[in-house]
């Protein structure tokens, strides 16, 4: 039987973290109506299967005094190594995914941003303690989350203003001449 101990309860907290994140993300698109929960886990699907090929290129092994909470299920080819950190992979996306555009449009969300750093320290800590990861695999996860955090938001974003852009090319037909015009905001910009 488990003890009901800040450390117990801390360490479920680490291991249901990734679960807990994606619940939140995709209730919140569906509160919101919109698709970037969606565009979360997909991205966060894609991190974690690009994180795989880093573990296996990296071959760090598990310690062999590693806490039976590191590998809760075990599935033969993802539990063999231990760095990056998978944990720390996906709070470090999940930051850059929400990060970076409150950054952009100025609007930052303390509370957010101090719930995600305060977990991942959680996180970060619960693992190197209960030997699951060491420091570096926690560093090396959290910079390969954030990385790729960056070009899953970018990549969204080119896709969603080129549709825009394409929404917005208009012709406008000048006898003498065919002119291509895009219009951006209030201007009539040739191309």
């Amino acid at each position: 039987m488990i003890e009901l101990t800040i450390t117990n309860v801390l360490q479920l907290m680490s291991t249901l973290m990734p679960f807990m994140i994606t619940f939140f993300m995709l209730m919140l698109s569906l509160m919101n109506q919109n698709v970037k929960g969606i565009v979360f886990i997909a991205g966060a699907l894609l991190a974690s299967f690009l994180n795989l090929f880093l573990r296996n290129a990296l071959q760090s092994p598990n310690d062999p005094n590693a806490s039976m909470t590191c590998s809760l299920i075990d599935i033969p080819y993802l539990n063999r190594y231990n760095s990056p950190s998978s944990n720390s992979v996906y709070i470090a996306f999940t930051f850059a995914y929400l990060f970076l555009p409150m950054n952009y449009n100025s609007q930052m969300n303390y509370a957010i941003i101090s719930a995600l750093l305060i977990l991942f320290a959680i996180d970060a800590s619960a693992k190197i303690m209960n030997k699951c990861t060491t420091v570096g695999g926690v560093v090396i996860g959290a910079l390969v989350g954030f990385i790729l955090g960056w070009l899953v938001l970018t990549t969204y974003y080119i896709l969603k203003r080129r549709k825009a852009m394409q929404r917005d090319v208009k012709c406008l037909r000048n006898k003498p001449l065919n002119v291509l015009y895009i219009k951006t905001d209030n201007w009539f910009l040739p191309v």
